[in-house]
């Protein structure tokens, strides 16, 4: 559970040093840009040293991966960083939270074999109340033209992110290793990053120390050290549990945000929020994963019998 609660607490804790980095000046692409190429670049640098996966992937399978980075990475956190201009953190971390439920919906429109059962039908129309629930909250935050955008940036970014998942499930299973499938994927949207920032932007930096500091906590923490984190998560005990990280993090955020940053905080923000959760929770069937798993926690610490204890020194 440790390894657990340290991946909700860094990514919990990521928006609120994305929002810290733009408000100091740095511009989003670019700033989004530095944070996943080096990161990935280093993570890279670590494989291609210490193994020979480098030599071992075919240039195809090369091209796969930077595909899928350009959408999961790239497009997804142009969206994200972009919308954290404008929206408080909490918010961004709660639309980020729909992610698990736009993946299903795509993979149903791809994969025709793929059914919707009336309870994820109601988690759809549950999703999207809290949806609208969070943009009237939005509406006691001074509604404006800035916070509309920000607000379909948000969700455009969870398309992308859902269509480079959908994509990498696509694809065939390699045999390398998923943080340095990790590092690929985040280098080639890094680099997009940068080149977006180039083309679309006018480059600023940050004006203070902080903004380095949040520059930095990403690059190490966020990425390099929470994605691998995640990814042992991941190895352990499935990706539904792992992925769960989703459903904690807005309190993290919220919480984060309302403390450091001074962000606004409301009961119609905070009930949004959970419809939100509720509806990602049943349309994904991550609660049955999650009684599986407190199952087997509790197997685990349960002392063993008498014959059982026999059995073994036998």
């Amino acid at each position: 559970m440790g390894l657990y609660l340290l991946v909700c607490l860094i990514f919990g804790t990521t928006f609120g040093a994305i929002k810290i980095g733009l408000d100091d000046g740095f511009s989003p692409f670019l700033f989004g840009g530095i944070r996943f190429a080096i990161a990935g670049f280093f993570i890279c640098l670590y494989f291609a040293i210490g193994s020979h996966q480098f030599q071992s992937i075919p240039k195809r399978r090369l091209a796969f991966y930077f595909a899928c980075g350009l959408l999961s990475i790239g497009f997804n956190f142009a969206g994200v960083y972009y919308g954290s201009q404008y929206l408080p953190s909490g918010i961004v971390s709660s639309l980020a939270a729909l992610n698990p439920m736009i993946i299903a919906l795509v993979v149903v429109m791809i994969d025709k074999a793929q059914t919707i059962t009336k309870l994820q039908y109601v988690a759809i129309l549950l999703g999207l109340i809290g949806v609208l629930g969070l943009g009237f909250s939005i509406a006691g935050l001074e509604w404006s033209y800035p916070i509309v955008k920000g607000f379909l940036a948000i969700i455009l970014a969870e398309i992308a992110m859902a269509s480079g998942f959908v994509l990498s499930r696509r694809g065939k299973q390699d045999n390398i290793h998923p943080v340095f499938v990790g590092g690929i994927t985040m280098l080639s949207g890094g680099m997009l990053l940068l080149l977006m920032s180039f083309v679309f932007e006018p480059i600023s930096g940050p004006k203070t120390n902080l903004g380095w500091f949040a520059l930095a906590y990403l690059i190490v923490i966020g990425s390099m050290i929470g994605h691998t984190a995640f990814m042992t998560l991941n190895y352990r005990y499935g990706s539904l549990i792992a992925s769960s990280w989703q459903y904690v993090t807005p309190a993290i955020a919220l919480g984060f945000g309302s403390i450091f940053l001074g962000e606004p905080f409301s009961l119609s923000t905070l009930l949004a929020m959970s419809i939100i959760l509720v509806s990602v929770i049943l349309m994904t069937g991550v609660y049955r994963q999650a009684i599986k798993f407190l199952s087997r926690i509790r197997a685990e610490k349960r002392p063993q019998s008498c014959s059982q204890q026999a059995d073994i020194r036998a």
